[in-house]
């Protein structure tokens, strides 16, 4: 398993950087997170928080995986997070920018991405 210097896995490494986010007004990114009301669950919290994590969601499937909310708006909770690469994190946030073709929608980064277009074309 993946550990860090001080000992940590890297399933509890992302439910520290979850919890600070949603619970840290003093992390650069709580303004994003808790500053606009998302929480953790408390299945997430306390001891036995990653094996529980990891029996939500499964274990890391691959190598940049990370916990990604669904509803953006929504809390970490298991029926609203799962494993996601960077890429689908990054079409999956509050300031994209989105385009309606044909019926469907979706961001501009992946329009340009699927029709071959700059984006600053689209």
């Amino acid at each position: 398993m993946n550990r860090d210097s001080r000992g940590r896995s890297r399933i509890t490494r992302t439910l520290d950087t979850i919890h600070q986010r949603c619970d840290n007004p003093k992390n650069p990114r709580y303004k994003n997170y808790g500053g606009r009301g998302i929480k953790c669950c408390d299945r997430w919290r306390g001891r036995g928080a990653a094996a529980r994590l990891v029996e939500d969601l499964g274990p890391i499937p691959f190598a940049d995986a990370s916990v990604d909310r669904k509803n953006v708006n929504g809390d970490y909770t298991p029926e609203n997070c799962v494993w996601a690469s960077r890429l689908k994190q990054q079409n999956n946030r509050t300031d994209n920018q989105t385009l309606t073709f044909r019926g469907e929608t979706r961001t501009v980064s992946e329009w340009g991405r699927i029709r071959g277009i700059g984006i600053n074309t689209l």
